[in-house]
């Protein structure tokens, strides 16, 4: 337990020093949405989540090298998008070399058909984009990620290992540390690109891992409530894109904040507990799993559809 104790103070102290570095850099945030944040933060708090995998790598001696590898790209890739942002396809460029290095850790290449790899790189490319759209929304990556990296230490502890236990705890305690500057009305810190990569690809991998492991693939439901929010907001964006209506596709939750005035952290809580509650359904159904996935998949998609609908004047006023 000391451990954890030594490696909290860690990355609490390394979160202070990169806000005197962030200060130095004017790597600073003033929010156009003035009506929710009212003062300047640090961009790229997030950075404590790589710092909690080199902590977990270096005190145990690198046991997942390709991964550590690729999240250092992809890390690397967020800062200098923090500093000076990149174009769109330099990023998404660099981001895969970064998930392409974590899929030699999962072993993708040696063990699983080469046409795996395409399929499997557009996900994870639109699951590091969709947590850099998260950063947006004070405590949303924050709540959705500690979630979900409680419900993947409670499998690999009760049912099936599938990686140490000892990292996931130590990213637990990065996502805490990062909540306590992140999840309040007036935020001290976002994650910035930085954070979502890194906590992305720290995610995707478990997942990955955990479904590889398991050979299970409905444990993508640990990533239901955001996936289905993204997907359905992309499919949405394409088609108001070709028609009069609502104009550029925003994601449900920013809707929620952005239009309706729900202050950001409770629509952040809601985000984490529907997917727990999700999840709770998933583990209660288990044996009826892909029935009780179609139901939820089917429900989430109607209620997103009801509520585009009931707000599209408002969006669509908003933005003439």
């Amino acid at each position: 337990m000391w451990i954890y104790l030594i490696i909290t103070v860690l990355l609490l102290v390394a979160e202070l020093i990169y806000f005197k570095i962030a200060d130095q850099l004017k790597l600073v945030v003033r929010p156009e949405q003035k009506n929710f944040q009212q003062r300047t933060t640090w961009r790229g708090g997030g950075v404590i989540f790589y710092m909690a995998a080199l902590i977990y790598c270096i005190w145990y001696g690198f046991p997942y090298p390709w991964f550590f590898a690729g999240l250092t790209v992809a890390a690397i890739t967020g800062f200098a998008n923090d500093m000076h942002p990149l174009k769109e396809w330099k990023r998404k460029i660099l981001i895969s070399c970064g998930l392409l290095l974590m899929f030699m850790e999962l072993g993708l290449f040696t063990d699983y058909p080469l046409w795996y790899i395409i399929p499997a790189l557009v996900v994870c490319v639109a699951v590091i984009n969709s947590y850099r759209n998260m950063n947006k929304i004070n405590g949303i990556t924050g709540a959705y990620s500690f979630v979900v990296i409680i419900i993947l230490a409670y499998l690999n502890q009760k049912f099936t290992p599938f990686t140490d236990q000892r990292f996931l705890y130590i990213i637990l305690l990065s996502i805490i540390i990062f909540s306590f500057f992140n999840f309040r009305y007036k935020a001290v810190s976002f994650s910035g690109m930085v954070g979502s990569a890194s906590i992305g690809l720290i995610v995707l991998f478990l997942v990955g891992k955990l479904i590889l492991v398991t050979q299970d693939i409905s444990h993508l439901v640990l990533l239901l409530v955001y996936g289905m929010d993204t997907l359905l907001s992309a499919i949405h964006g394409l088609i108001s894109h070709r028609e009069k209506g609502c104009p550029h596709f925003q994601y449900v939750y920013q809707i929620i904040v952005y239009k309706l005035n729900f202050p950001q952290i409770f629509v952040s809580a809601i985000y984490a507990a529907a997917q727990a509650i999700i999840f709770a359904g998933y583990e209660l159904f288990y044996p009826y799993r892909w029935w009780y996935l179609g139901i939820v998949i089917l429900l989430l998609t109607v209620a997103y559809i009801t509520f585009i609908r009931k707000h599209c004047n408002l969006i669509h006023h908003t933005h003439k």
